[in-house]
């Protein structure tokens, strides 16, 4: 009964391949030209789960519940710039296909999609690079509405 409990318990250790050789936490560095934006991340559920200024460091977790990755939206902000929205997005696990060659159902189906393990987040260094909301009108011409970029229109007052 001994043995059985002990080749029963090192069959689902050895099973997981990307739980036991992978991770589900990644710090992610976070920073902006220029520095000092203030940033903030939502995930997909629309909850925002955390809130800082660049350079920072926060930790993502790649996946959770049963073959669910997590994702990302991530706001820089400062003032003078126009914001920047980047996107990050959990991404399968090469790991998690160690459970083939090992043999591992029960890594495969059970214990690497549960614990998230089976997805990583690839990026390691984000940079958001801040357009300023001056960009291409710093020479005081008039132009038509059509010329002035998209990213900009929003901060146009009107003169009478």
């Amino acid at each position: 009964m001994k043995n059985t409990l002990l080749i029963s318990g090192m069959i689902l250790l050895v099973s997981s391949c990307a739980t036991i050789f992978g991770k589900t936490d990644y710090p992610v560095n976070l920073t902006s030209s220029p520095k000092g934006a203030k940033v903030s991340i939502v995930n997909e559920e629309g909850t925002k789960i955390f809130e800082g200024v660049t350079p920072t460091q926060v930790v993502l977790r790649s996946g959770e519940s049963y073959f669910d990755k997590k994702d990302y939206t991530l706001t820089f902000d400062k003032k003078g710039f126009a914001p920047r929205t980047l996107y990050v997005t959990g991404e399968l696990n090469p790991w998690y296909f160690g459970n083939i060659l090992l043999g591992g159902l029960i890594g495969m189906l059970i214990v690497d999609p549960i614990t998230g393990a089976m997805f990583k987040i690839k990026q390691e260094n984000i940079n958001a690079d801040l357009e300023s909301k001056m960009a291409g009108l710093s020479n005081n011409k008039i132009i038509a509405l059509s010329e002035v970029p998209e990213s900009v229109r929003p901060y146009l007052v009107k003169v009478n």
